[in-house]
């Protein structure tokens, strides 16, 4: 998974030195493949402000322009068809580098069909991101900036590109760091510092009542919660650049501000979630099997066919997305949209897995689910939504929510004799320093003579006994301060129970009036039987 080193700070501080932090990350069981940082490449690239554009007296396609810098007017010349007057942009100056499909590029002042150019203006794969997560308006264009930025300011400090990005292996049982959150967490606890929740208070909620707008059905055993809430008021836009950024750095392209919160909830959250055009739907959400043989169109612009094993929702007479792996084109997120259903869910994980594998088609999505999701996490990614929602204006919230699951949910509670746990690690080590491990870790700990009775968080689901809680212990503890020590054991010999030496005595005695032992399958077939004569009420 990729984690911008900002993104996390948000919730939990990784400290200043990048090398330090991932060496800790690695030695309490976060492997690392990489860790990058944006601007690396970059420098003498500074924000500017178009002044002037006028055609190229020698080239219909390129266009002449004065832009300032803040302390200098600069001569710069363009092919770009999205540049227009007073828009802000980088501008890599004389002496410049950037990035460049050939590695790093060195920009110089030189002439252009006769005319001067002091230097070029960048895109975003200019500055550093790949062309697979750049939004579609500035894949072929220069990047227009529209946060307060400074003129002649360092386009790193503008656009905040000074950060790196880690590239996490994640294994299987660890779903819940399949999230910014689930890796703040664990950098909190190897790093012995505090962890800081994202806010989900929501403000300025408007009455309503979610019956009037949308009823839910489940008609499978196959879903364990499903949860959702309506948006009216809805205005599409470009999501914060800040948004925009971490969400490229994550390896997520930035579409609109809707699905950008959706996309940004489930990578903060590890939880996924979707956004319905609520118009588009038929008052109603179903989920229920798909119908044999049916025919679907994800979004990706690909047509399905389904099977009566794969998991579908649908709005009581369409289907409209493919339960945890895919939404559908009939009620995407479009620039009329203007009111959303937002909704997340906890599916079975084997059904997501194996409707992903039949169709070919993993997505961020179903590599989460097929993880599992516990059930807490639906409303904690809701809530989350909306309150990007209001704080960012993009909407009206309405108030009213709704959820299918009707018992409360409780926490599991593991016990665990301390004693055995330090004898098996091998080290000293006090039961108050093992309750404080297991508090960083966010576990909550009663400790009643040597037995640690540990209340398990919701996603966690990882941790079900006591060896689970040993190799959590042993990790923040540090497996490099556990001491090697020798083997001590008593070396004994083994031998037969007396039971088995007499079997073996009766063996021995029939194979030498020549019978013949006959080991035969667990099952025999009533043939087989019958010509042995063995009874058949014996069976």
């Amino acid at each position: 998974m990729l984690a911008p080193i900002e993104w996390i700070n948000k919730y939990a501080n990784t400290g200043t030195d990048e090398a330090a932090y991932v060496e800790n990350m690695i030695m309490s069981g976060s492997n690392v493949e990489s860790c990058t940082c944006q601007s690396q490449g970059i420098s003498n690239v500074v924000v500017g402000r178009i002044n002037s554009i006028e055609k190229h007296p020698d080239a219909d396609k390129l266009v002449v322009m004065d832009i300032d810098v803040g302390d200098k007017i600069l001569n710069i010349i363009t092919g770009a068809k999205n540049v227009f007057e007073g828009a802000l942009v980088p501008v890599a100056m004389h002496g410049a580098t950037v990035y460049s499909k050939n590695g790093i590029q060195k920009i110089k002042r030189g002439k252009i069909r006769g005319a001067v150019s002091d230097g070029m203006l960048c895109s975003l794969e200019e500055l550093g991101f790949s062309i697979n997560v750049i939004p579609e308006k500035y894949r072929d264009g220069i990047f227009i900036i529209n946060e307060d930025v400074n003129l002649g300011e360092d386009i790193r400090d503008a656009l905040g590109l000074y950060g790196s990005t880690v590239d996490f292996e994640i294994t299987p049982n660890r779903s819940d760091c399949l999230s910014i959150t689930g890796l703040a967490r664990e950098t909190a606890a190897c790093t012995d510092n505090d962890f800081k929740a994202p806010d989900t208070t929501l403000e300025n909620e408007c009455s309503g009542d979610i019956n009037s707008m949308i009823k839910v059905r489940i008609d499978t055993k196959n879903c364990n919660r499903y949860y959702a809430r309506v948006v009216n008021d809805i205005k599409i836009e470009d999501s914060p650049w800040e948004m925009q950024k971490f969400l490229m750095e994550a390896g997520v392209r930035p579409i609109n501000n809707i699905v950008d919160i959706t996309n940004f909830v489930m990578l903060e959250l590890g939880q996924p979630m979707h956004a319905f055009d609520a118009k588009t739907l038929n008052n109603k959400i179903v989920i229920k099997k798909a119908v044999q043989g049916e025919k679907f169109t994800t979004l990706d612009d690909v047509e399905r066919t389904l099977d009566d094993t794969m998991l579908m929702i649908t709005d009581g007479v369409k289907s409209i997305a493919i339960a945890g792996v895919m939404g559908g084109q009939n009620s995407e997120i479009t620039d009329n949209t203007t009111e959303v259903a937002f909704e997340c869910a906890s599916f079975n994980a084997d059904s997501v897995r194996l409707t992903s594998k039949k169709l070919g088609l993993r997505t961020d999505s179903s590599s989460r689910f097929e993880k599992g999701i516990d059930l807490e996490r639906p409303q904690l990614a809701i809530d989350r939504a909306c309150e990007l929602i209001t704080k960012y204006g993009f909407g009206t919230v309405i108030d009213d929510t709704k959820d299918t699951l009707k018992q409360e949910l409780k926490k599991r509670v593991i016990e665990v004799d301390a004693v055995k746990l330090i004898q098996k690690l091998g080290n000293d080590i006090e039961i108050g320093e093992i309750k404080k491990i297991l508090e960083k870790l966010f576990f909550e700990v009663e400790v009643e003579g040597s037995i640690l009775k540990i209340t398990i968080p919701f996603y966690r689901d990882d941790i079900t006994m006591s060896d689970d809680v040993l190799e959590e212990v042993a990790r923040i503890y540090g497996y490099n301060n556990i001491v090697s020590k020798n083997i001590d054991s008593v070396v004994t010999f083994g031998e037969k129970s007396e039971i088995k030496r007499f079997e073996d005595k009766v063996k021995y005695a029939l194979m030498s009036n020549g019978l013949t032992e006959v080991i035969t399958y667990s099952f025999i077939g009533e043939k087989d039987l019958d010509m042995i004569n063995f009874p058949k009420d014996k069976i």
